[in-house]
């Protein structure tokens, strides 16, 4: 992956509602097909291509994805027992609000040949928007 790539990644403007849409689609997709948990990343990405080729914006589409997968790799390998409950036996995880608006804008990196977001600062900017929220 090239600097230049990344910039242009993190140049387009995401909401969290936009990842939160790619949340809800991808829970659907699995509780729709329970067999398939090997693919949930790829259909993540399809789904992502698809919510945004609709509009002409499959760079934008491509942007949430690169989000989704970072947040996910994020709450796979790190300690965010904070912010996200124990992956419950259906394997799905209730999260916190915070972390999705913190995907949105968060800087992705990349780490290991993956779009990653560098911890400390991700959960930096998790707890800033976790408390201006609180007091909105």
């Amino acid at each position: 992956m090239t600097r230049k790539r990344l910039a242009n990644i993190n140049a387009i403007a995401i909401t969290k509602e936009e990842l939160w849409q790619l949340a809800r689609d991808a829970e659907a997709f699995q509780r729709d097909h329970p067999n398939n948990k090997g693919v949930l990343i790829v259909r993540v990405g399809w789904i992502a291509a698809r919510m945004k080729k609709k509009k002409g914006e499959r760079h934008r589409g491509f942007a949430i994805w690169c989000r989704m997968h970072a947040l996910m790799l994020l709450l796979q390998e790190d300690d965010v027992s904070g912010w996200a409950l124990p992956i419950m036996p259906d394997g799905s995880r209730l999260v916190n609000d915070a972390l999705f608006s913190a995907a949105a804008v968060q800087p992705l990196i990349e780490r290991d040949g993956q779009w990653a977001f560098e911890r400390q600062s991700f959960l930096d900017k998790v707890l800033e928007l976790a408390e201006s929220e609180a007091s909105a």
